[in-house]
């Protein structure tokens, strides 16, 4: 689903989350790791918290059959509401939104919080060197650092923001997600997620 509020905007699939969660009260979300930590943070507001899972919309859709209470959301704009019942279907999606607004009040733009700055990277692999780079990156953070998840690439939580290596499914690539609140947050994490992974073996030119 892509969303629009009433001035022609369009909203990333997060900021309608925002929307849900504050709507329905939801406290149990489940979200890719590539999904914004704007989720994280409107989630744990109101005592919540927010499942990991790997990309790919089949992962919020095992998550539902196994009975999810809550909200699925995933980065590319795939929603499971209603506990599961609509199974990533578009027009309960929609409507799931709209009794949430309902709840809130007032127009949609109102309730949709800025997005944090973001970035995306890609690196060209080989297949088989790229999952021997990311394995490498993940010992190396895991290390390092102390909110790091690596249920699909490694993703590491930072103060100023977070990061995402992922080796690609479907091209020799490695692809990179950075988040941040400011410009200078995101160079920061640029610079040191590629050094990062030229200490796993990733030769840049």
């Amino acid at each position: 689903m892509i969303f629009y509020d009433e001035r022609g905007r369009a909203l990333a699939p997060e900021q309608v989350a925002v929307v849900m969660i504050n709507g329905h009260r939801v406290k149990r979300v489940v979200a890719n790791v590539e999904c914004s930590s704007l989720v994280d943070r409107y989630v744990e507001s109101i005592g919540g918290s927010v499942e990991r899972v790997p990309v790919g919309r089949i992962y919020l859709i095992y998550k539902a059959l196994k009975g999810v209470e809550g909200l699925g959301v995933e980065s590319s704009g795939h929603f499971v509401t209603y506990s599961g019942a609509n199974l990533d279907d578009g027009i309960t999606t929609l409507l799931y939104l709209l009794e949430a607004l309902g709840k809130l009040g007032g127009k949609l733009s109102s309730h949709v919080p800025p997005m944090p700055l973001s970035k995306r990277l890609k690196f060209e692999v080989g297949d088989e060197k790229k999952f021997e780079i990311v394995e490498k990156l993940k010992e190396n953070l895991a290390s390092k650092y102390r909110r790091v998840t690596t249920i699909d690439g490694v993703r590491v939580d930072l103060d100023e923001g977070w990061f995402l290596v992922r080796p690609s499914n479907t091209e020799p690539v490695i692809r990179v997600t950075l988040e941040a609140e400011s410009t200078e947050g995101l160079k920061t994490l640029e610079s040191l997620v590629k050094e990062e992974l030229r200490r796993a073996g990733l030769s840049m030119a």
